[in-house]
């Protein structure tokens, strides 16, 4: 599918969180996270997965990120995870000063053959 940026989750400040629940467990492989992209702006986020929404396991540290956002999102890969919900973490970004104001597009998971 087409990923459109003007449509994002937001929120007034950093740190935060967003939780998808993928409604049953899946064994992961990786995540691609799109940001707004455009005018060298970028996220700074980390990745934890759960199969339980409970017990989670960091799998993904982008807390340290200066690489500007494009529209093929950001690729993570990792071994893999069973897990149920992905929690995104977002650290800040450089789009306001203080980093405020996460804008996450779309995480999509990548699952195991």
């Amino acid at each position: 599918g087409v990923i459109e940026q003007n449509s994002y989750w937001s929120c007034f400040r950093n740190p935060t969180s967003i939780t998808v629940d993928l409604e049953a467990a899946r064994s992961l492989t990786g995540v691609t996270v799109f940001s707004r992209w455009g005018g060298g702006y970028h996220e700074r986020y980390s990745v934890d997965l759960s199969p339980d929404g409970e017990n989670w396991t960091e799998v993904v540290d982008f807390t340290s990120n200066s690489q500007a956002a494009t529209a093929t999102g950001y690729a993570h890969n990792f071994p893999a995870t069973t897990a149920r919900y992905i929690r995104l973490n977002t650290t800040g970004n450089s789009w306001f000063p203080g980093g405020r104001f996460p804008r996450i597009v779309e995480v999509l998971a990548h699952e195991a053959p």
